[in-house]
């Protein structure tokens, strides 16, 4: 389940929801399911089916209950309350920041004081065998696992050497390793280890101090996407730990767009301000500044000298010009400590900065004559490099990371038959012509309602707005009153259920259809199964076409 914050949340609850309302053999799809890997906001809903099912809760519970705190909870609105002076905190020794307030709100809701150890068992009272919620550690750069598995051995919390022992991570709350999970850079601040998870009396304190990964100081975690946006890694690292855990079929469902928007220069723009350089605009301030310091003088002496004038009769012209003297007096006083005040603080910022200014390029700046520069070449300068900063680590960068952990599934010919992806615009007609060339054109004739150029009539006229809408939703942590009005949430829902269905039908056609594949040499009663589903996701295409919400109003309860 990939990150991608509500968007990712609620697009996951409807490949789960799809995947349990088809059966393969007596069980729902769903309940073949042995392992999920969750990032970010896949690990909302990840944690959320991981913990509930650990409770002995049905998946329409555990839906409508998602579904519901999904569509009410602004987690920014309420962390900002909460990160406020009155704030109520509920765990005093975290720091107060964002990201803690958001473990708080979901500790408060969504987790009710869970921890890792209440899954401990789950292959006990689900077809769970192995959940593994995914940060990235900022000591190395690596992902930090949360990972709780049938089979002692295949547990396990950490990253290498900051790996922690049983009794340690069976204490750590759901609510902080969803935040950990989705911290992601530039919207939070790093969540830190173990300071943020135990307080000042926990009895763990002593390990962390002995511990030679942490030594007495705190780690940073950040959002699972800055190492492994979808989870794979994960998941494969279990596969090949775990031989006899060999998946017949891994789905990667993933929210995160494959395109990048091209880098966009800045063009130059003029104006009077503009066309100053530096040197400038410092001397008209300094103008300014003079004029201004000079009027507030005349302003007091023009005052003295209309109480001076009217000294011996002391009417109400003297009343005035005493006072007019009084505001000019203490308007300079309050001038001249603010300009004193200013002054240290630029210093002050002036000297930190040059501290972190390497000594390679101190020594050269004086060569760069800043002051000899209009504001709109600087203007230039300075946004070119940060809107290219701005593609480059969230765009750039994860998407060069998702290449690489996607290749490793399909480059590898071990996993033919064994892969399917479930993406959130590939059913969009963006995207149509890459689906026709890469499945619809490979499908059997057997999947005729899939054949043809024409978008809209594949789709169908209803399908439509659902795709796009989900499509084109922001990775964000709440749904504003607009979403809901436009019921994004429903949209994302279908979305998944949808996309979870298409691909489930072209994967069995594929298995079927394609000579050669090992489908024959299966038995009668797996062949039955499958061709069964097969069956079963061809007409629930077309259920969708004509009616796209009717599997979630057949499990929609507004009362829970």
């Amino acid at each position: 389940m990939s990150g991608g914050g509500y968007r990712s949340a609620v697009f996951q609850l409807g490949i789960l929801s799809y995947l349990n309302s088809v059966k393969y053999g007596e069980n729902t799809l769903l309940n073949h399911v042995k392992a999920i890997s969750t990032v970010s906001g896949g690990t909302i809903t990840g944690v959320t089916y991981s913990s509930m099912l650990a409770k002995g809760l049905n998946f329409e519970t555990i839906y409508n209950t998602l579904l519901g705190w999904l569509s009410k909870k602004d987690l920014v609105q309420e962390g900002l309350e909460k990160v406020s002076k009155d704030g109520v905190w509920n765990h005093t020794y975290k720091r107060k920041n964002l990201i803690n307030a958001f473990a708080e709100l979901y500790d408060e809701s969504l987790t009710n004081g869970m921890c890792l150890g209440d899954l401990d068992g789950i292959w006990n009272k689900s077809h769970l065998e192995y959940v593994c919620f995914n940060a990235t550690e900022f000591k190395k750069g690596l992902r930090f696992r949360f990972q709780i598995a049938k089979g002692a051995r295949q547990s396990y919390v950490g990253a290498y050497e900051l790996n922690l022992k049983k009794q340690v991570y069976h204490e750590i709350r759901l609510s902080d390793i969803v935040a950990s999970s989705s911290a992601f850079s530039g919207g939070f601040e790093p969540i830190a280890m173990p300071s943020d998870f135990f307080g000042p009396d926990s009895e763990h304190n002593s390990y962390f101090e002995s511990h030679s990964g942490y030594q007495g100081t705190s780690i940073g975690l950040m959002d699972g996407g800055i190492y492994d946006n979808q989870g794979i890694s994960s998941i494969e690292d279990f596969q090949d730990n775990a031989k006899e855990h060999q998946f017949d079929l891994i789905m990667i469902c993933d929210v995160s767009s494959p395109y990048i928007d091209a880098f966009s220069f800045v063009s130059e723009k003029s104006g009077e301000v503009r066309e100053m350089t530096i040197n400038q605009l410092l001397a008209s301030y300094e103008r300014k500044k003079r004029i201004f310091y000079y009027s507030l003088w005349f302003f007091t002496l023009a005052g003295l000298v209309f109480a001076l004038l009217d000294i011996e009769l002391l009417t109400w012209r003297f009343g005035v010009g005493i006072s007019i003297t009084g505001i000019g007096i203490g308007t300079i006083v309050i001038y001249h400590i603010l300009k004193s005040m200013l002054k240290v603080r630029v210093n002050n910022t002036w000297n930190y900065l040059k501290q972190l200014i390497p000594d390679f390029f101190e020594k050269r700046l004086p060569s760069f004559k800043l002051e000899h520069f209009k504001l709109k070449h600087l203007e230039i300068l300075a946004l070119d490099r940060f809107n290219s900063l701005k593609l480059l680590l969230p765009t750039v960068f994860l998407k060069q990371i998702r290449r690489l952990h996607y290749n490793r599934i399909y480059e590898d010919d071990a996993y033919s038959y064994r892969r399917m992806t479930c993406l959130v615009k590939e059913l969009t007609k963006l995207d149509f012509k890459k689906k026709i060339e890469e499945d619809y054109s490979k499908a059997s004739k057997n999947l005729s309602m899939l054949k043809g150029n024409d978008y809209d009539e594949i789709m169908g006229e209803k399908l439509v707005g659902h795709i796009d809408e989900a499509a084109t939703f922001g990775t964000t942590l709440w749904f504003t009153d607009s979403d809901k009005l436009n019921e994004i949430l429903v949209s994302l829902l279908i979305s998944g259920q949808v996309t979870c269905c298409q691909n489930l039908m072209i994967y069995l056609d594929k298995l079927i259809y394609t000579k050669g594949n090992g489908f024959e040499k299966l038995d009668r009663e797996a062949k039955n199964g499958l061709e069964a589903l097969y069956n079963k996701t061809k007409e629930d295409w077309m259920k969708f076409k004509d009616d796209p919400g009717f599997l979630h109003n057949s499990l929609f309860n507004p009362e829970t």
